[in-house]
């Protein structure tokens, strides 16, 4: 992952990589219930929503459970909310695999 330059925050990741890193399906945060797939994860607030772009869902998985979402601004939160605040919220796909 690069890392973001000339901030107090360089050992962050930039955001955006953070929604390039796709989970395999039935993953331990779920995924889409369409596809089963997600494509990462954005935090607003302390909340962290994983998304499916191409079904535009969203789902959460929990609060505070990646410190990341301490190194973002309320700007970023703001943004994040605009790029997924008009997905449909769902309940994270589970397979019967993460029940083995």
């Amino acid at each position: 992952m690069t890392k973001r330059k000339n901030t107090p925050t360089s050992n962050v990741p930039e955001r955006d990589e953070y929604l390039g890193q796709k989970s395999a399906p039935c993953r331990r945060f779920g995924g889409c219930p369409e596809c089963g797939c997600d494509d990462g994860f954005l935090n607003l607030g302390r909340e962290h929503w994983f998304v499916c772009h191409r079904h535009q869902v969203t789902w959460c998985v929990g609060s505070n459970l990646f410190g990341c979402w301490r190194q973002e601004t309320e700007q970023d939160w703001k943004a994040n909310l605009d790029r997924i605040g008009h997905y449909k919220v769902v309940d994270g796909y589970e397979s019967d695999l993460n029940n083995d």
